[in-house]
């Protein structure tokens, strides 16, 4: 998996960069999530401390 950031650096960096917390909505061109809804529920449900 190689996905890249698509954001304007320069602009990140001058509000954000530890200053205050930020989301990054479709942060990622072309993303793809790696895990399936039930896989991630099962993750969400397994043992604790595997």
């Amino acid at each position: 998996m190689d996905y890249q950031l698509t954001l304007n650096w320069p602009d990140f960096i001058e509000r954000y960069w530890q200053k205050r917390p930020v989301v990054l909505k479709r942060g990622f061109a072309n993303f793809i999530d790696p895990l399936s809804p039930d896989e991630l529920a099962g993750l969400a449900m397994g043992e604790r401390g595997r």
